[in-house]
């Protein structure tokens, strides 16, 4: 325990000392600032700054739009944009150098020497490098917290798991970076190569997402057209009588309906399956976000446009816009985002700390039987 100990304190002094930790500290907190503290809310809608207000009658005072507008912006900008992208990339640069250095000649001898197995020693050190992630994140998000709660008097508890999804989602990341140091020992080696590794692990969930989405919303625009069917054939079944001129465009309309979204289900439905799959046995970045959402309880993609939409000059207010169509497509888009944001968290999760934790291994398996 003395050893561990030691082993953080100089990890977080080296932390300590790095510019990228104080500028990402400082920005966290800047972020934080300006996302939550620089709007209100009143009779008419949202007031940003010293700005005329935008009328919404969703984003009235005390409405329940204000909580879902709230939500959006700490997961789809905040966390989303600043956390998982931008903290998460200067994380990487400013930790590529802690193993490297603790592996080069001169240092690596000293600690050698230490009464302490090799495979700890590399433990301590990744736990020092998720320090990093861990502070910046637990500042951040406990001021945005505190912001959100004291300004609006709204308390969304749930958007504290962004401090352990944030920093699992680094410990996974990080993993390449171990590996990549054991084997080079060279900083910039760590650095491109985890980028580019987690660039390769974007394009794949990003594609599995979009392909999925696609399938899932193609299958809830079909179920809506055949309810429509089954609908009005209840009911000219019921009358004895053949259906209308506007029943048969509704009947019509929704037969097409039904066969252009099988064709997209058959065109995409195997691709999809294929990139799920493919999934499995890699970190789950994506999931975590995802799951972020799910304990933040933030709106699904079309009660997101609806809520915007509902403003003053949105299409919802627009006579001339057709916005009876927009909303079916709104209800599609949110039932297969629904279905997509329903994920096993156990199986997700563990999977991910299992892939990082093989990754780890192979780095100290490596680290534990070079010759230095």
């Amino acid at each position: 325990m003395m050893q561990f100990g030691a082993v953080l304190l100089d990890s977080l002094r080296l932390l300590r000392s790095r510019y990228l930790f104080r500028l990402t500290l400082i920005l966290s907190s800047l972020a934080a600032v300006a996302l939550f503290a620089t709007y209100s809310f009143n009779e008419q809608g949202i007031r940003i700054l010293w700005f005329n207000t935008w009328e919404n009658p969703e984003l009235q005072a005390g409405k329940p739009g204000v909580r879902d507008f709230i939500a959006i912006m700490f997961n789809n900008v905040y966390a989303r944009f600043w956390l998982t992208w931008g903290a998460m990339i200067l994380a990487i640069v400013s930790t590529a150098s802690i193993l490297p250095d603790f592996l080069s000649s001169g240092s690596i001898e000293l600690s050698l020497a230490r009464p302490i197995s090799r495979t700890r020693m590399l433990a301590f050190r990744v736990i020092g490098a998720l320090l990093f992630v861990f502070l910046q994140t637990f500042v951040g998000v406990l001021l945005a917290y505190l912001i959100i709660g004291l300004k609006f008097n709204i308390w969304l508890g749930g958007i504290l798991w962004a401090i352990p999804l944030i920093t699992l989602m680094f410990f996974c990341l990080f993993s390449y970076s171990a590996l990549l140091a054991v084997i080079t020992r060279s900083t910039l080696a760590c650095v491109i190569g985890t980028l580019l590794i987690w660039f390769v692990l974007f394009l794949l969930q990003f594609s599995s997402s979009q392909l999925n989405n696609q399938v899932e919303q193609a299958r809830a625009m079909q179920r809506q057209s055949q309810a429509i069917v089954a609908r009005i054939e209840r009911i000219t079944a019921d009358q004895s009588r053949p259906p209308t001129p506007g029943e048969e465009r509704s009947l019509s309309r929704a037969k097409e309906h039904i066969a252009r979204t099988q064709i997209d289900i058959d065109r995409f439905g195997p691709y999809a399956s294929v990139f799920r799959r493919s999934e499995f046995i890699l970190p789950k970045t994506r999931d975590m976000q995802t799951i972020l959402a799910n304990r933040a309880k933030v709106p699904t993609g079309g009660s997101i446009i609806s809520l915007f939409a509902a403003g003053r000059g949105g299409p919802l207010n627009n006579p001339e816009f057709d916005s009876d169509d927009l909303r079916e497509q709104l209800a599609a888009a949110d039932e297969a985002e629904a279905a997509l944001r329903d994920i096993n968290v156990p199986r997700s999760l563990g999977t991910s700390i299992a892939s990082a934790l093989f990754i780890y291994g192979l780095a100290a398996l490596i680290f534990s039987r070079r010759d230095f």
